[in-house]
């Protein structure tokens, strides 16, 4: 039982890093460029909403 635990905690910190990647390189690019910025802010904005409706 322990160890199901122990695997669900790694998993969960490691989703936590890929989505804290993934908002580093956003926040990035919306720096970057004008135009091109609001575009993939648009963009990730439906992304992130299909990743809500998994959770």
């Amino acid at each position: 039982e322990k160890g199901e635990k122990e695997e669900k905690k790694e998993e969960n910190e490691e989703k936590k890093e890929k989505k804290e990647e993934k908002e580093e390189r956003r926040r990035k690019r919306r720096k970057e460029g004008g135009k091109e910025g609001k575009e993939e802010e648009g963009k990730g904005g439906k992304e992130e909403e299909k990743e809500k409706k998994k959770e």
